[in-house]
């Protein structure tokens, strides 16, 4: 698991500033308010941005092989990882 986390990582690198700024931001725990306060953006611009970025990196991660589905052993791990690996 550690490799994927890596992996996204670096194909993150390949997101624009402003598509970084808000996945980092969610990561976070910034709200949508503090962030346009922050940057001067509008809610508009935000969910763009977002939308734009998890698409994208979807994308790239498509296109790199970083699997989607958990293999066999961390399936064995429970609930937890599957609250991790959940999408949103």
């Amino acid at each position: 698991m550690r490799d994927e986390l890596r992996r996204i990582a670096r194909l993150a690198g390949l997101l624009s500033v402003d598509q970084r700024l808000v996945l980092a931001s969610q990561l976070g725990g910034e709200t949508c308010a503090q962030l346009c306060s922050r940057c001067g953006w509008s809610r508009e611009k935000y969910r763009k941005v977002a939308q734009r970025a998890r698409a994208r990196l979807r994308a790239l991660t498509d296109e790199s092989d970083v699997p989607r589905r958990a293999r066999a052993s961390d399936e064995k791990a429970g609930p937890a990882y599957e609250y991790i690996t959940s999408p949103t």
